[in-house]
C-alpha cells in the first residue's frame, strides 16, 4: 500500500501573481493498494470513478513513461475545502504523480514531477510547493531557451481528454525559500469563488508604473520572508495585478484587510480566493485577530498553520 500526503498551498502570496507559491502544514492523504477491481471511495460520489483528477495524475504518469494502467483502489482523506483557494486541485495531481513514481518506482525528481503537474494545473504556483514545500518562486522558460521534451512517450493510448504526455515539455524554473518563523491564519468564507470567475475578473493590461512598482516589491519580499521581518514583509504585501480586481468577488476583503492594516501584518487574498491569509511571528497575535473576526463572521473557517518545510510525502504501509 501506497499513501501520499500532500500540503494545501497559497498562491500569488500578496504580490507574486501566477509565480510564488506557500505549502501550508494541512495535508491530503491518498491512499493506493491493489485491488481486483478499480474502485475510489473518500470523496464526493460525483469523482467516485475515473475521472477523478488524482487517478487523472497517475494515468498521465503511467502513459508518459510507458507503464500499464493498474488496477487499484484508491482512497483519499481530506477536509481541505474545494473552490476555496487552498490548492485541493493541485493537491489531488501531485498525489497522483508522486503515487505513480512510487508505484511503478519511477524515481522522479521533484523537478520531473513538476513538469507533470503543469500539464494538468496549466501554472507552477500551486503544485510546485506542493510538490517541494516552502515557499517556491516560479517562471516559465521562453521556448526559444527550452529543451528538447524528455518526457515524449511512444505510448500515447488510453489517455484523458485533456492530459496528453507529450505535453510535459514545458520547462519552469524554480527557486525555494525559507520562511522563517511566520505562521498563517487562513480565514475561509463559507462561499467559493471559481478559478475561471477570478480570471475573468483580471484586467488585460497593466501600466508600466505599476508593474515596475511591483517587480520592487516582489524583490524586497524575497528578503522580507527569508529574513523573518514582518513588518517589511506586510509594507511590501501591496499588489497590483489581482488583488484590486478580485476582491470584489469576497465581499468580506475590505473588513479582512483594514484589521490587516490595523494590525500591520501581512496578508492577501489565498490563490483565486475566496480563502484570505494573515502571516504572523506571533501565534498570539493571530489568535486575536482570529478572535475579533469570529465575533463578526461565525460562519467562517478559521485555521492556524505553520508552512510546510516539505511537500508531499510518501509512506510505503
Amino acid at each position: 500500500m501506497i499513501r501520499v500526503l500532500v500540503p494545501a498551498t497559497s498562491a500569488n502570496c500578496s504580490i507574486g501573481f501566477d509565480s510564488l507559491g506557500m505549502a501550508l502544514e494541512w495535508r491530503s492523504v491518498f491512499t493506493f493498494e491493489e485491488s481486483e477491481e478499480f474502485k475510489v471511495t473518500g470523496c464526493d460520489p460525483e469523482f467516485a470513478n475515473e475521472n477523478n483528477l488524482v487517478v487523472q495524475a497517475f494515468r498521465l504518469t503511467a502513459q508518459t513513461f510507458g507503464k500499464k494502467m493498474p488496477v487499484f483502489h484508491m482512497h483519499t482523506e481530506t477536509d481541505i475545502p474545494l473552490a476555496r483557494g487552498l490548492g485541493s486541485s493541485s493537491a489531488c495531481v501531485v498525489g497522483g504523480i508522486e503515487a505513480a513514481n512510487a508505484w511503478f518506482d519511477l524515481k522522479l525528481s521533484k523537478e520531473e514531477m513538476l513538469k507533470l503537474a503543469i500539464v494538468l494545473e496549466g501554472h507552477p504556483d500551486n503544485a510546485a510547493p506542493a510538490l517541494m514545500g516552502g515557499m517556491t518562486a516560479c517562471f516559465k522558460i521562453p521556448d526559444s531557451k527550452k529543451k528538447p521534451n524528455q518526457f515524449k512517450s511512444e505510448n500515447n493510448t488510453d489517455r484523458s481528454q485533456n492530459a496528453k504526455p507529450e505535453e510535459a515539455k514545458d520547462e519552469f524554473i524554480h527557486s525555494l525559500m525559507d520562511i522563517d518563523g511566520f505562521i498563517a491564519l487562513a480565514v475561509i468564507p463559507d462561499y467559493e469563488v471559481s478559478t475561471p470567475e477570478a480570471r475573468k475578473a483580471l484586467p488585460e493590461k497593466v501600466l508600466l508604473q505599476e508593474a515596475a512598482a511591483q517587480i520592487g516589491r516582489a524583490l524586497v519580499f524575497r528578503e522580507a520572508i527569508t529574513s523573518g521581518n514582518e513588518k517589511l514583509l506586510y509594507t511590501c504585501c501591496e499588489d497590483v495585478f489581482h488583488e484590486p480586481y478580485r476582491q470584489k468577488l469576497i465581499k468580506e476583503y475590505g473588513e479582512l484587510k483594514s484589521l490587516a492594516d490595523q494590525y500591520e501584518i501581512p496578508f492577501w487574498i489565498s490563490g483565486s480566493g475566496s480563502t484570505m491569509l494573515y502571516l504572523s511571528k506571533s501565534v498570539e497575535q493571530l489568535e486575536k485577530v482570529k478572535e475579533e473576526l469570529k465575533n463578526k463572521f461565525p460562519n467562517f473557517g478559521y485555521r492556524i498553520l505553520k508552512p510546510a518545510r516539505k511537500g508531499a510525502l510518501v509512506e510505503y504501509v
